[in-house]
């Protein structure tokens, strides 16, 4: 039995975000050739959509929300990304949580554009993804990238969020 509480039948609204930190290390996996190299970052996922129901264990595949977000990623060895990207959260017995970056580098007086993908999973509210990183149609549309000029790799990447701030639904 649970007691009636007005606040049951009001619509919740507002803006639902998390803040987080987020170490990044880079690696080659594809073997180029560069070496690698340690950043971190802070950025925000904005909620676009969460489920309501409660998980249970035999659920199966479930998607769990949709997100938007922003960051600012510093490297201390080379160029600085900017990434704008999508999430979704998906409940299985590990929560599997992916993501999709286009990211702006600046540095060294160069910039551009390069598409980040991540997939990963998720522990206690951590995410931990594997992402990849390619070039694209607009890759030179801005000049010559920063990472054509670093001695450092931006192949692949191991990438950490650890929020540290959440506004939710209640």
């Amino acid at each position: 039995f649970t007691p009636y509480k007005p606040s049951h039948f009001k619509p919740h609204r507002g803006l639902f975000y998390s803040i987080y930190f987020s170490p990044v290390y880079t690696v080659d996996p594809l073997g180029f050739g560069k070496k690698s190299t340690y950043g971190f970052g802070l950025g925000t996922r904005i909620s676009l959509w969460e489920s309501k129901t409660p998980a249970s264990k035999l659920s199966g595949l479930k998607i769990t929300g949709l997100y938007t977000g922003v960051g600012f990623e510093v490297y201390p060895q080379q160029y600085s990304k900017f990434p704008l990207s999508m999430w979704i959260r998906i409940r299985t017995i590990v929560p599997l949580v992916a993501r999709a970056d286009m990211v702006y580098g600046s540095g060294d007086g160069l910039h551009g554009i390069t598409y980040r993908y991540c997939f990963g999973f998720e522990i206690r509210k951590i995410s931990i993804f594997l992402c990849g990183e390619t070039g694209g149609p607009f890759f030179y549309a801005l000049g010559p990238h920063p990472r054509e000029a670093s001695a450092y790799t931006n192949a692949g990447a191991i990438l950490l969020t650890i929020p540290f701030f959440e506004r939710r639904e209640k």
